[in-house]
């Protein structure tokens, strides 16, 4: 079941190109903000296993050093507009239109934003919560501790365990909620009562779906790295053969930066479309056995 649903999926994307293309824009600042977590983590993993972490950090110096060079405030201030206007007022429009379009099969492209522009609070309140919840949330938390040299802390231990048992059970549990959102115009706490109602009564279903969607978002994570390692890479590759200040390979570091973006981009517009799409069929899938 879970496979045919994943076949689906895919063909609707193929047959519909546009819900992409609608996807990307949406999620564009939420892909600049999730880069910069992954870049984050991973500086951190290679810190606390590697020297190359200390390296990395090296990349990560030089990059400020020239955004100060080249008096590149504005261009950082513009960057940071974007991410907010992309995550605060974009995403929960953009959520919303992909939601109604995939009901609709992609048909009345336009008609699912119209739709979605009416659905901007209720999305956002929707969304404040997956953040609270979710699990980049609580990975920035774990390594802000570790950073600290708090994490040794048993009481601080047990709260974090508990907080990651919170965040599991809300991201089986929560699903379904945004269809609810959308389908029977409900509010966000009335939603998620359904969706862990709908949830208890098809949970193998749901587990399935939870366990393979994780799956597919690794490869997600992968592809992030890879665009986010290449630039820094170039970099740290640069910094070693001490060329970094070479105009040719500036460029080039720019260049393939901005190409890496685009393409991450990209691609995590193609799985959020994926996704909504994926969700919303065990979706329908849950409440035909629920109606059974």
């Amino acid at each position: 079941m879970i496979k045919s649903i994943v076949k689906d999926s895919i063909l609707l994307l193929l047959s519909k190109p546009k819900l992409i293309r609608i996807s990307f824009f949406t999620t564009f600042g939420h892909t600049i903000y999730r880069s910069y977590l992954v870049a984050y983590f991973f500086n951190y993993i290679l810190n606390q296993r590697y020297e190359a972490g200390i390296q990395l950090s090296n990349a990560f110096v030089y990059l400020i050093t020239k955004v100060q060079e080249l008096n590149m405030r504005g261009f950082i201030i513009s960057l940071l507009i974007i991410v907010i206007i992309g995550n605060f007022l974009i995403y929960p429009i953009g959520e919303a239109a992909i939601t109604y379009a995939v009901q609709d099969k992609g048909n009345k492209l336009a008609g699912a934003i119209t739709k979605g522009i009416k659905k901007f609070f209720v999305m956002l309140e929707f969304n404040g919560l997956g953040f609270a919840f979710g699990f980049y949330t609580v990975i920035t938390i774990i390594i802000r501790i570790r950073m600290m040299g708090i994490l040794d802390n048993i009481m601080l231990q047990i709260i974090l365990l508990i907080r990651g048992i919170i965040v599991i059970l809300a991201n089986i549990f929560r699903p379904y909620t945004k269809y609810y959102i959308i389908s029977q115009d409900l509010g966000v706490f009335d939603a998620i009562k359904k969706s862990i109602y709908l949830t208890m009564t098809n949970f193998s279903l749901t587990v399935k779906g939870f366990l393979f969607e994780i799956m597919l978002m690794g490869r997600f994570f992968l592809n992030a790295f890879i665009a986010i390692a290449l630039p820094l890479g170039l970099i740290y590759i640069a910094i070693f053969f001490n060329i970094i200040n070479n105009a040719l390979v500036e460029g080039i570091i720019r260049i393939s930066a901005v190409a890496m973006l685009l393409v991450i981009s990209y691609l995590n517009g193609i799985f959020e479309a994926f996704f909504t799409n994926y969700r919303y069929q065990l979706f329908q899938e849950a409440e035909k056995k629920l109606n059974e």
